[in-house]
């Protein structure tokens, strides 16, 4: 619990020192986000939430669901970045950012609030390894160890409670003596962890490298819960020269470069008419799709339906070279509406929309982006030919 709101801590600062992602959020990001917090402790926070179907259902947030969010966001960079930008959302009144994240992190359908099995994680057999492995007690006496928590940790403490069910484990208790600290005696040992990592937090990795008889301690800056095979070759290297070659770290402990957050990408305008030109409209877009959490945790494999943020729907499935959207009344911004089908060929790496558009003006346009970033867009607009590329 405590690395929990130490590392949503970390993530906030690097949101306040970060000039876009500051202005999103109106200025300091752990003052917004407490703000929000404390109003949301008073009562819960009502909206109207897009549905595939293009219609709307009304909804509404509480302080619990803002912890889950916060808490379940805390594993990765790019996750915590996905948050930011919620939480900036939700400082201009937009809940409906946050809302995905939340239903993202407890595997809820959006659409029909339903629960979307993980075919790779299960409860039965976590608290069946969990409840096992640690002396609870009695209720009574988890919920008093609790006491400090909800007084001495301000963020996320209720993290402390995510094993209650187990003083009620219903099958006998084996001998739950720890055993002693791991010393793997001739054993050359490798121990990651990243700074920010909330859930193997990096002051218990260090208390398990320095009783090692022969620990190497590597480490990253930031990072995310696991850190290796996340394409870091400080870390990367040491580890496949360790795996492959036999290979041990010239150092006990090394420390690799990483980061907290992401680049922040700054929230998109409500409104069309702040787009300059088609092609930052459609390259808004493409963005906004990518960071969709219904998109972004993806399984790639089952088809999938989501209410665009101002109206319409966006539909994607798998294809035999990456990925088809279709596209029908979907607005990302106010006056902006696209009806049409897009690809993504992981290949090429090549993702394109094609798309009649209608509202501030109507045209036909064609978006792509190349696999090098190249972007460009064509067709009519406005009664005018449009092409431009960037």
């Amino acid at each position: 619990a405590h690395a929990f709101n130490e590392v949503f801590v970390m993530a906030l600062q690097a949101c306040s020192t970060d000039e876009a992602c500051a202005a999103d959020m109106g200025g300091d990001a752990l003052a917004a986000y407490d703000g929000l917090a404390a109003r949301m402790a008073q009562s819960s926070f009502p909206f109207d939430f897009p549905l595939p179907s293009g219609g709307q259902a009304e909804r509404s947030l509480t302080f619990s669901d803002l912890e889950t969010a916060a808490a379940s966001y805390m594993y990765s960079e790019t996750a915590r970045m996905i948050f930011l930008r919620a939480l900036a959302a939700a400082m201009r009144d937009d809940l409906v950012p946050l809302a995905r994240v939340v239903y993202d992190s407890l595997y809820l359908d959006p659409g029909t609030m339903e629960p979307v099995p993980d075919p790779s994680y299960s409860d039965a057999v976590y608290y069946g390894v969990e409840c096992n492995d640690y002396e609870f007690g009695s209720s009574d006496d988890y919920l008093r160890a609790g006491d400090a928590v909800d007084t001495g940790i301000p963020r996320l403490g209720t993290i402390f409670y995510g094993d209650l069910p187990c003083v009620f484990w219903p099958v006998e208790q084996v001998d739950r003596a720890r055993p002693a600290g791991l010393a793997a005696d001739g054993i050359p040992t490798l121990v990651l962890v990243g700074t920010a990592d909330p859930a193997t937090p990096i002051v218990n990795a260090r208390r398990i490298a320095s009783r090692l008889a022969d620990g190497y301690l590597v480490t990253e800056e930031g990072g995310p819960h696991i850190i290796f095979g996340w394409g870091n070759t400080c870390v990367d290297d040491l580890v496949t020269a360790f795996v492959v070659s036999d290979i041990v770290p010239e150092k006990r402990e090394t420390s690799c470069d990483g980061v907290v957050i992401d680049s922040y990408v700054p929230l998109p305008p409500s409104d069309a008419a702040g787009f300059a030109d088609p092609l930052e409209a459609l390259a808004s877009v493409d963005t906004e799709i990518y960071y969709l959490p219904e998109y972004y945790y993806w399984d790639l494999e089952t088809a999938r339906a989501v209410g665009c943020p101002f109206g319409g729907a966006l539909a994607f499935e798998p294809s035999e070279e990456g990925e088809l959207y279709a596209l029908e009344g979907c607005s990302f911004a106010q006056g902006f509406m696209m009806t049409g089908t897009g690809a993504y060929n992981y290949e090429e790496g090549r993702f394109s929309l094609n798309v009649a558009v209608t509202g501030l003006k109507s045209g036909d346009l064609v978006y792509t982006r190349e696999g090098d970033g190249t972007m460009s867009v064509r067709g009519q607009y406005g009664g005018e030919t449009i092409d431009l590329s960037e």
